[in-house]
């Protein structure tokens, strides 16, 4: 499996540091799958292939652990986040 084919979903909500989070995931040579809100990442994580996750420890209405949680319940299983 090629770098370009592995997607690193990303949830951030600030905007700016979304898009440099996005932007180095992208120059690394991977597909980066960028959210700002709890509800699209468990969303995504439902119907996506996602190989890891770049999520933010304070969000609004979820921290990032318990955000953590609800996504190993789905298809993202047990692979990486950080």
């Amino acid at each position: 499996m090629k770098k370009s084919d592995l997607s690193i979903l990303i949830v951030e909500d600030d905007a700016t540091f979304c898009r440099v989070l996005t932007e180095a995931v992208k120059s690394f040579g991977f597909r980066p799958l960028s959210v700002n809100k709890v509800d699209e990442a468990i969303q995504l994580a439902k119907i996506k292939s996602i190989h890891a996750a770049i999520i933010d420890c304070v969000l609004p209405k979820m921290n990032g652990v318990e955000l953590s949680k609800q996504i190993r319940s789905t298809r993202f299983g047990q692979a990486p986040i950080f």
